[in-house]
């Protein structure tokens, strides 16, 4: 084929000869919803506000046990949101996120979306509470020592 010939079949294909080659899926696109389902903004900010699913993306970059786990967990989300309906767990409302999640924490001990809600649930947890913004949505300004511990038979000032 002469090169002038197979140009103009380029040509006849409209942004076919220019177009970028795709770049793969983010495997970890759901963990921005999934840790917003786990620590919504309430009384604080969100998990995502204090950065708790870059923390599950840095931890799943430098462990090679995690990586595979949130990989898998997050394609898990996905799929259920695909059974719902949906394109992807970030596009399911709230409370079909919190549905998902919910099946995962009571699914059976073992199981692979048990054992990712386990995991990450903790990892998120750790991160959210580590930032002084998370303890302080739950009443907790600072450590309990030296002041102590309330006295349990006092009412909460």
């Amino acid at each position: 084929m002469r090169r002038r010939v197979f140009l103009a079949i380029l040509a006849l294909l409209p942004g076919w000869a220019r177009r970028a080659p795709a770049s793969p899926p983010d495997p970890y696109a759901a963990l921005e919803a999934y840790v917003d389902t786990l620590v919504p903004e309430h009384l604080g900010p969100s998990a995502s506000a204090l950065g708790a699913d870059g923390a599950l993306r840095e931890l799943a970059g430098r462990d090679a046990q995690m990586g595979p786990l949130i990989a898998a967990g997050c394609r898990w989300l996905d799929e259920r949101a695909r059974a719902r309906g949906a394109g992807s767990f970030a596009a399911l409302d709230e409370g079909a996120r919190e549905a998902v999640v919910g099946s995962a924490a009571r699914a059976a001990p073992g199981s692979g979306e048990w054992v990712f809600y386990q995991h990450t649930r903790a990892a998120v947890m750790r991160h959210y509470y580590a930032d002084p913004r998370g303890a302080r949505a739950v009443g907790a300004d600072g450590p309990p020592q030296p002041r102590g511990h309330p006295d349990p038979t006092e009412a909460p000032r």
